[in-house]
């Protein structure tokens, strides 16, 4: 062996030395490419059961919908969709409620009405439903004739009321007199709730 000092002389042509690391650059992109497509082949390989495990998996889940939009196209469905409707039905019946007024707020409007001369015996109230205005009946004993009147257009001016209706009828006694009126409710009643 030789020392390290000892100085090395490279004795080949310059051509033959590049010629020489062409080769090894050559045989080193050849491994390298070769390395390279081992692993893909080797991922490929490894891939396939997952690949298949997941197809098998889509083929369940298909037959599964297939067997579930079967279902719902049968007599089943029908009831089902007999069901949604109803409830579709019931939520737009709570939704109209939300905008209506409410029992309360409305007795409440026609308490504050002035009502000078006149005993209120009995109040109902008709929320009304789609294009039906809501109504209030009121019941009760004015003691004459101005007395009602005068509570009738109290109640047609009242705020959240669109019109008072009392029949001709009630005036044909002059003292005590009963009477019922239908109070009908505007349609964007301010005291809804």
């Amino acid at each position: 062996m030789l020392p390290a000092s000892t100085p090395r002389f490279d004795l080949l042509p310059p051509e033959r030395e590049r010629a020489l690391r062409r080769s090894y650059v050559r045989r080193l992109f050849v491994v390298a490419a070769l390395a390279l497509a081992f692993e893909a082949v080797a991922a490929c390989v490894l891939l396939a059961p997952t690949y298949r495990y997941l197809a098998g998996a889509r083929e369940r889940e298909t037959a599964r919908l297939a067997g579930l939009t079967k279902a719902v196209s049968t007599a089943e469905g029908s009831a089902l969709a007999k069901r949604y409707d109803g409830l579709e039905a019931d939520a737009a019946a709570i939704e109209a409620l939300g905008a209506t007024a409410s029992a309360s707020a409305v007795l409440r409007d026609a308490l504050a009405v002035p009502r000078a001369g006149v005993a209120l015996t009995s109040l109902a109230y008709d929320r009304g439903g789609g294009k039906r205005p809501g109504v209030l009946t009121v019941g009760g004993v004015a003691a004459s004739r101005d007395d009602l009147r005068a509570y009738e257009l109290a109640l047609g001016g009242a705020p959240g009321f669109a019109s008072a209706d009392l029949p001709v009828s009630s005036f044909a006694k002059d003292a005590n007199i009963p009477f019922t009126i239908t109070v009908t409710l505007a349609t964007s009643s301010p005291t809804a709730p």
